[in-house]
């Protein structure tokens, strides 16, 4: 039985918003870590930044994890067979292949760095289209006592701005224009030396040779990622900041990891300067895209590429293939945040574009009168509220719940009858939505 002794820090964590910015580590000295990336950055002719992996200094030793990939690569091999996706995941592979995102993997150079990454597939629906995604497991372990390559990696320090901070001076303007850097983390290089330790299989069936790749840029699933991209960014802005020295902190101050929010006080001013965000990302490789504003010929760039795929997407029906993704070029923040590629969203938040207004919205009340620990923990965990705008409403909720892990209520127990009473009287007194 599952029974939930909850102390006081259960309740104070509820009630922190966590998504403003991440917390630092105290294991070791960021800025150390920080001060060898900088150190060991290198930027090609062509523009692209390389980097190291942040490796600890002090860490176990670690296995290769051969056996365990191979060992998910059979059950994976056999499902997508059962499921007839072989061919769609094959093909991603060869895609990511031809843009030089992974390579074949050479012999092994750095015994001690080698690491097999697992992977695997998953599906998102929406609508009608299907898109399905690789995910690489970097936190899987070859025996469950050894560290995981994550584990043997530092996080960083937290370089990102904190959420609030961002969304807060993007609505101090009458303009409001918003983009990403199209596959982020795939457009840093990692070291040659580093690469063993990306390293996966693949095979296109359980009777075909078993072919090895390894990751030639960052890759989406490795603890350091989001500082990685972090420092990258900063230090680019850093070297454009004497020829645009305002645009360049404004943009500094405007990214969360890899969204851009910024604006301006008339149309010429903001794309005057979503034209300098461009020539400036485009400078490192990164390409700026999916553009949202509440001015509509700031948005001729989305427009173009939605016309596209949607082109693409009435070829592929016409052959019978799945079509291809809406969330193709998706943002680490939008896909962490959970928005969908129909949605006009300001990380994470309900925007209408066409009124310039902001939505936080609360779940549909519990018709059948019963609550439990879980179902009250649920309810407030789905109201997303970067910019407290519902504080006031959600901090009656939040006491209540407050009040019921003082009497040690199990998960799925009822609670006393008046703290249910006030929970429903709570819940009943709900807007749908606040819009501010």
């Amino acid at each position: 039985m599952l029974f939930a002794q909850t102390s006081q820090s259960d309740h104070e964590e509820l009630c922190k918003l966590d998504v403003l910015g991440l917390r630092g580590m105290a294991d070791h000295d960021q800025k150390k870590v920080y001060e060898e990336f900088k150190e060991q950055l290198t930027r090609s002719q062509e523009g692209w930044y390389e980097t190291t992996l942040p490796w600890k200094a002090n860490r176990s030793p670690l296995p290769t994890n051969k056996e365990g990939s191979l060992k998910r690569l059979k059950n994976l091999t056999r499902k997508l067979q059962r499921e007839d996706l072989t061919g769609e995941y094959d093909g991603i592979i060869h895609e990511q292949l031809t843009e030089g995102i992974i390579e074949k993997a050479p012999p092994v150079s750095q015994p001690e760095k080698e690491f097999y990454i697992p992977h695997k597939y998953i599906i998102r629906k929406f609508a009608e289209t299907t898109k399905m995604r690789i995910v690489y497991d970097a936190s899987a372990r070859a025996t469950p006592e050894s560290p995981s390559l994550n584990d043997c990696l530092y996080s960083g320090p937290p370089l990102q701005n904190k959420l609030w901070d961002v969304l807060v001076q993007q609505r101090t303007y009458p303009v409001v224009l918003a983009g990403d850097i199209q596959k982020a983390f795939l457009q840093i290089r990692i070291h040659e030396s580093e690469r063993d330790a990306l390293r996966f299989h693949w095979q296109t069936d359980c009777t075909s040779e078993v072919e090895t790749y390894r990751f030639t840029r960052v890759l989406f699933g490795l603890a350091p990622s989001p500082f990685l991209l972090g420092g990258v960014l900063g230090y680019h802005l850093n070297s454009w900041a004497q020829r645009y020295p305002e645009e360049a902190e404004r943009f500094r101050r405007s990214f969360y990891v890899d969204d851009l929010l910024t604006g301006g006080q008339d149309v010429q001013q903001t794309k005057a300067r979503k034209e300098v965000a461009q020539e400036i990302m485009t400078d490192a490789t990164f390409k700026l895209h999916r553009w949202h504003s509440n001015c509509p010929e700031l948005e001729e760039d989305s427009r173009q590429q939605k016309t596209e795929v949607q082109s693409t997407q009435v070829k592929a029906r016409e052959k019978g293939a799945d079509s291809p993704a809406e969330t193709e070029g998706q943002s680490y923040t939008k896909q962490q945040l959970q928005v969908k590629p129909s949605e006009s969203k300001l990380l994470g938040v309900e925007w209408n574009k066409f009124e310039d207004t902001i939505t936080v919205q609360f779940p549909v009340a519990n018709t059948s009168g019963a609550t439990s620990k879980r179902e009250v923990l649920a309810k407030l965990a789905k109201v997303y509220d970067p910019l407290g705008l519902a504080c006031p409403v959600t901090l009656q909720g939040k006491q209540i719940y407050h009040e019921v892990c003082n009497h040690k209520v199990a998960w799925d127990a009822p609670f006393p009858e008046n703290l249910r009473v006030q929970w429903l009287k709570w819940e009943q007194s709900l807007r749908d939505e606040i819009v501010a």
